[in-house]
This record gives C-alpha cells, sequence and structure tokens, in this order.
C-alpha cells in the first residue's frame, strides 16, 4: 500500500469529544476578543528604556579612549535617523593592543528603538543603499563578551570609489545581538509572555581599510569595537532599568 491510499486511524469517540470541546472554548476566546476589540498583540507590555534609548539616539555612545572628530544629529538612511560619530583612538584606548592603521577614524552608527512598537528592519541594505557601495567577502563575526553576551554580527568589505571599508552591523539588545531582525522577534515574544520586552539598538562600525588590506587582518579590530559598542549599548539600557525601579 502506498503512502497516498493510506487513511489516518479514526480517534476514539471520548478524545474526539473532548477535542472539540477544546476547539469550541479556542474559538469561543478567539470570537469574544475580536468582538471586545482586544487583541493579545494589543496588550503587549511598553518598553521601559525608552526615554534611555531616545537619548542615545541623540548623543551617541561615549566610549572610554576615543575622541568625537565629527558628529552627525540626524544622519538619514532608509528613511530613519541615525546618530553618526567618527571616532579617534587616544593613548588610552582599550583596543591600543591591537595595531591601528594610519589615521584610523572609525564611524559608529546608531539608531535606537524609539516606540514599543518599533522593529528592527533590513538596515544593512539601506546602509549599503545610502554610501553606495559594493559589498564582498560578506561574512559573520561570532564572540562572547566579556560580560557574557553572545553576539553575532554581520562582517563585510563595502568598496567605494575612494576606498573601502570594514563594516559592521548588527542589531544589539541586553545579553546578546545578531544581525537577523528575526532574531530578536523571537526573543521578544518570549519575553512578552514573561510580561518583559526585549529593546534594541540597530548598530554599524565602518572602519577605513588601508590600501590592498584583506578583510582578514581587519577581524581584530572589528572584534574590538563590536565589544565595546555592544557593552556601551547594554550599559545605557542597564541604567534605565535601574532608574525605572
Amino acid at each position: 500500500m502506498t503512502l497516498a491510499n493510506r487513511r489516518p486511524a479514526a480517534l476514539p469517540l471520548p478524545q474526539l469529544v473532548v477535542l472539540l470541546l477544546l476547539l469550541g472554548l479556542l474559538l469561543f476566546g478567539t470570537a469574544s476578543s475580536y468582538l471586545r476589540g482586544q487583541w493579545s498583540w494589543q496588550k503587549a507590555p511598553e518598553v521601559s528604556a525608552l526615554k534611555q534609548l531616545g537619548n542615545l539616539q541623540k548623543r551617541g555612545l561615549e566610549l572610554p579612549g576615543w575622541s568625537v572628530v565629527e558628529k552627525i544629529d540626524a544622519f538619514p538612511i532608509g528613511g530613519h535617523s541615525w546618530v553618526a560619530k567618527q571616532l579617534q583612538a587616544t593613548g588610552s584606548s582599550p583596543i591600543s593592543a591591537n595595531p591601528l592603521p594610519a589615521n584610523f577614524q572609525p564611524w559608529v552608527l546608531l539608531r535606537a528603538q524609539l516606540a514599543s512598537h518599533d522593529m528592527p528592519q533590513m538596515d544593512w541594505t539601506d546602509i549599503q543603499g545610502q554610501f553606495r557601495w559594493s559589498e564582498d567577502d560578506v561574512r559573520r563575526i561570532s564572540l562572547t563578551t566579556p560580560s557574557g553576551s553572545q553576539i553575532e554580527a554581520r562582517f563585510a568589505r563595502g568598496w567605494q570609489p575612494g576606498g573601502a571599508y570594514a563594516v559592521v552591523e548588527w542589531y544589539a539588545w541586553p545579553g546578546g545581538g545578531s544581525p537577523e531582525p528575526g532574531d530578536w522577534f523571537w526573543r521578544d515574544r518570549a519575553a512578552q509572555l514573561k510580561g518583559n520586552r526585549v529593546p534594541w539598538v540597530a548598530a554599524a562600525v565602518l572602519m577605513p581599510m588601508p590600501p590592498g588590506a584583506e578583510l582578514d587582518s581587519m577581524q581584530p579590530l572589528a572584534e574590538a569595537m563590536l565589544n565595546q559598542v555592544q557593552a556601551g549599548i547594554e550599559a545605557a539600557i542597564a541604567s534605565a532599568k535601574a532608574l525605572s525601579q
């Protein structure tokens, strides 16, 4: 007998009755919510860190060991405003152990969640279109920060007429990060079941590459920058939780 000819075995009558009762209760509950205009997604908890995330959006990160060369308060990318800072390492830079290219001045771009219903989007495509570069050697960076956060980031080389950039991109949240919006989505849904939310910040680090350099040579710097930016974002969100208690 082929699979197409097989028929499912009939449920015993008691099990069938129980199944029908459960289905009826489910349909009744759904219909009642609809008639009252109440849906579960409308009852999602508010994000408690919105005020602090708004301040982060306005000010950008203050990173130890870096001075600000230039700051753009509302840099438009893909219909959203980002805060952008071009940085210069100082003698106290925590990544001074890594050899820095000459005149190394990376850009750090942030777009913070500003409303409880805001969700990450495909911001990396918008960034590529804004800077009009061609990408190659796209890969992933996976690491554990000193605080224990599990991070995965998008790492690529972006080509422009004036040179190339090593680009690190990820959505940061407390305890982790990922370049995929769906990874945040499922964490946020799980948090909502406990009455919480998972705030997020889109982060991108653009590092100018020396002429002829390969992306592999930039990865230690990329990981060091990722660690520091993630720590700054988590500290901003943690301070918001402390103020709300």
